[in-house]
């Protein structure tokens, strides 16, 4: 049932006003070579200010998911890749491009980032309260592990390791304060 309700908030006028601004200024701004996604919603971002925080989420959604599409402009007309995920494009839409047939690269484009965010989306609408259900169930062992495991796997050798080691334990570890919940007060020795 919230999910219906999610849908009206979405459909209302002023929150497909809000997508449809945020959705050419992606396009434009990810059109330039050079600015990636994150940072063209990262310049972006003021503009969200002044709205409520549902129409700002949807802005910055619909920011992110043209950028996307807006670095396969410069990545097929200018055999540039404006960010990395542009990178394959290149390597298929500009011989395209140079065949005579840009529009139907930037069309095969849009078609993919259409497709793959429509299934990105119901993936996560659907196994999103139940992936969150177990991440509330990590404790500090499973929280330590991937660090721990990308410092094993990424050091050159054993003479590095006890730093990368020590980086990679949680605070409770290497600092003197005792970690307590915030209702108590402790001092540190």
């Amino acid at each position: 049932m919230s999910l219906l309700g999610g849908f009206a908030t979405v459909f209302s006028l002023e929150n497909i006003g809000v997508c449809l601004l945020g959705s050419v200024l992606g396009l434009i701004v990810g059109a330039m070579p050079g600015i990636g996604s994150l940072a063209g919603c990262a310049l972006l971002l003021p503009l969200t200010y002044k709205f409520d925080p549902t129409a700002a989420i949807i802005m910055l959604g619909a920011l992110y998911y043209s950028n996307m599409y807006g670095g396969a402009f410069s990545a097929i007309l200018l055999n540039v890749p404006g960010d990395s995920p542009a990178v394959m494009t290149v390597l298929d839409g500009h011989p395209m491009a140079k065949r005579g047939q840009p529009g139907q690269a930037l069309f095969t484009s849009n078609l993919a980032s259409c497709i793959g965010g429509i299934v990105g989306m119901l993936i996560l609408a659907f196994l999103g309260p139940a992936l969150a259900n177990i991440g509330l169930h990590f404790g500090p062992a499973e929280m330590t592990a991937p660090p721990s495991a990308g410092c094993w796997a990424t050091t050159p050798s054993r003479a590095l390791s006890p730093p990368c080691w020590a980086s990679c334990w949680p605070p409770s570890v290497w600092t003197p304060c005792p970690v307590l919940p915030a209702s108590t007060s402790a001092t540190c020795t």
